[in-house]
């Protein structure tokens, strides 16, 4: 019984925080567009906002935290 809350919980917490990501990033798409040009992209505002809430949780992370390649899992799964 613990067990299966805990999951609940666990999902409820990892869906708010993706859901927080994705907010942060509409907010800010200038940031993302920075660090795609830094990459050799180009993309518009609109692209932007258009995409994001296509992206995986894990794609969402890499573009607000690029981190230490490789990419590993923020959340165990």
């Amino acid at each position: 019984m613990l067990d299966s809350n805990a999951a609940k919980i666990f999902k409820t917490v990892a869906e708010a925080q993706a859901t927080a990501e994705k907010k942060q990033a509409m907010a800010h798409p200038d940031k993302i567009i920075k660090i795609a040009r830094q990459r050799g992209y180009k993309f518009s505002k609109n692209q932007i906002k258009k995409e994001i809430p296509q992206l995986s949780e894990e794609e969402l992370a890499s573009l607000l935290n690029p981190g230490v390649s490789p990419r590993h899992h923020l959340l165990p799964r």
